[in-house]
């Protein structure tokens, strides 16, 4: 699978921030299986000179430089020269130093020739051929200009954090108590150097806890919409149920953001929280769209249903009941004749062809 840009910032930072207080080697993680499917290169905001290639090159230069930790933010919160090159939604990863701080912008790099007039107005360059449409993604860190002082990164509540969730996806989430198992992601068979937590297991247990509760809900979310689900959530509703239900989609993903962000930034011990930081989202929720029937947009809180209140697994139902249906009138078939094939074996061949041959070919994927 390809991973995602948040989780390989977040594992940068985390594993960062324990690099630059001698709390681990990159030996010990440089070559997590996140990072393999993607570079990162480190350039100037003013000539976009690189300054390094990777990112083992980056933090020993930021090492010997004396930075004391990373933290991960949202671009929008620093100075629109510094975020110049980041999407709508990026990041930013802030350098921490004694007495200065300064903000390396996440984007995407993109030729220079693409804003030719000759690449938009010529007749055959447009649909040129992308030879590099086979490769890793390239992630890119603009340089931004060092600000004086100490940049405050908010401390979580994670108790708070995780009812905030359960109650805007009304989820039940993990109560926050006892001991939690590193969260990994679900991503195959690696080799044990590569296959590492994608948090520190040095960042609070609670971050551990409540990215592998929402990793879950996002894979049943993904299963319960997927178009090959006979009995996928999607069957059923109108314009407005169908907004309801992406709109909800999109907060778990935000939130699973939200919980990667502060398990990165967490400076605490594992087993310790601070509840003296009031909650704040550290990037923006994702706005509801607007329904194309008029119905208006999702309402800030529900749960997976339909408008009409029927969840996703009523559907499923539904689909098991017709089954049992199926079966039913099948087993009746069969013994109406079976007296006939008792007299004429043979004919037990015609029965039994077209259900092998149906099974078959649904197994693989004719039908």
């Amino acid at each position: 699978m390809q991973h995602e840009l948040i989780q390989r910032l977040a594992a940068l930072v985390g594993y960062g921030t324990g690099y630059l207080r001698n709390a681990n080697a990159l030996d010990d993680w440089y070559r997590h299986n996140v990072f393999k499917d993607a570079r990162m290169l480190f350039r100037t905001s003013a000539d976009h000179a690189l300054l390094a290639d990777d990112f083992t090159l980056w933090l020993s230069m930021l090492k010997a430089a004396g930075a004391v930790r990373l933290s991960l933010h949202a671009a929008a919160q620093f100075a629109p020269a510094t975020q110049h090159n980041a999407p709508a939604g990026g990041y930013a990863i802030v350098v921490h130093y004694a007495d200065h701080h300064e903000a390396w912008t996440v984007g995407e790099e993109q030729a220079a020739w693409q804003d030719d007039p000759f690449f938009t107005n010529g007749p055959d360059v447009w649909h040129y051929l992308h030879a590099k449409s086979g490769g890793g993604a390239i992630d890119t860190c603009w340089r931004g200009e060092q600000l004086p002082g100490r940049l405050a990164v908010p401390a979580t509540d994670w108790k708070a954090l995780g009812a905030t969730i359960a109650a805007d996806l009304a989820i039940d989430l993990p109560s926050g108590r006892g001991p939690a198992a590193p969260f990994y992601l679900y991503d195959g068979d690696h080799p044990a150097w590569r296959k590492l937590p994608l948090l520190p297991q040095s960042a609070a247990a609670p971050a551990h806890r409540l990215a592998t509760a929402l990793a879950r809900q996002q894979a049943q979310f993904a299963n319960d919409t997927h178009p090959n689900n006979e009995g996928n959530a999607y069957l059923g509703l109108d314009a407005h149920g169908e907004a309801r239900l992406q709109n909800w989609g999109r907060r778990l993903d935000s939130w699973m953001i939200e919980v990667l962000m502060r398990g990165a930034n967490d400076d605490t011990d594992a087993g310790s929280a601070s509840g003296s930081t009031p909650f704040q989202r550290m990037q923006p929720p994702p706005a509801a769209p607007a329904v194309a029937d008029g119905a208006g947009a999702a309402p800030a809180a529900i749960a997976v249903q339909s408008s009409s209140g029927t969840s996703p697994a009523r559907g499923k139902w539904i689909a098991r009941i017709g089954l049992a249906i199926a079966i039913a009138a099948a087993s009746l078939f069969i013994l109406a004749v079976a007296h006939v094939i008792a007299g004429f074996p043979w004919l037990a061949i015609l029965v039994g062809l077209p259900i092998a041959l149906y099974g078959h070919y649904k197994k693989d994927g004719s039908l």
